[in-house]
């Protein structure tokens, strides 16, 4: 089988040395081509390697990666990036975990894992909102702020083509709000 080998590391003092081993281990027990997509990236940082593995999946039988976290970043990715790879009949295979999803034992490891950082997450989300409408309680406002802005002069400005970020910049706010309180005065005549 040909597999795509993935390893990521944070940052450059980090080797990639470690994660290549044990792939390369893994496929030689089972007689697997290995190619390797390395990328030095943080969980946040594009990962153009893993984006070039992506395009080119189609090539290979699966992906090998030594642990889910080198995978994906968050649970809603990782089980994205699984079922795009379930409908193209393609296996990921996580060592450190033991998840081969071409055994019916993996794809249930893999669905239970998902399962769990799900109810996580919810727990997560429910105390958030029970924290917040304490807060409310007490009295605490959420959400933006109503800014008073001078609108007659930025009116001014923008008639004589003052751009939206010089007049973001000097009224200390947003594009955005720039544009949608002229929007709402009727008087845009360019778009963002």
């Amino acid at each position: 089988m040909k597999i795509a080998g993935y390893c990521r590391i944070s940052t450059k003092k980090q080797s990639l040395e470690i994660q290549t081993e044990k792939i390369e281990r893994w496929g030689r027990g089972y007689g697997h081509k290995i190619e390797f997509f390395k990328d030095v990236a943080s969980a946040l940082d594009d990962r153009p390697e893993f984006n070039k593995l992506m395009e080119r999946i189609a090539k290979y039988d699966g992906i090998a990666v030594v642990s889910l976290d080198r995978f994906g970043r968050s649970v809603q990715q990782l089980s994205n990036y699984f079922y795009t790879l379930e409908k193209m009949g393609k296996q990921l295979i996580v060592l450190d975990q033991n998840i081969d999803t071409t055994q019916k034992e993996g794809r249930f490891l893999l669905n239970v894992l998902f399962a769990v950082a799900e109810l996580e997450r919810d727990i997560i989300f429910e105390r958030m909102e029970a924290g917040k409408q304490r807060a409310k309680e007490k009295g605490v406002k959420f959400g933006r702020h109503n800014l008073k802005l001078p609108m007659n002069i930025i009116i001014s400005h923008y008639n004589k083509g003052a751009s939206y970020r010089w007049l973001a910049t000097t009224y200390n706010t947003s594009i955005t709000t720039i544009y949608r309180r002229l929007k709402e005065k009727g008087v845009l005549n360019k778009k963002l």
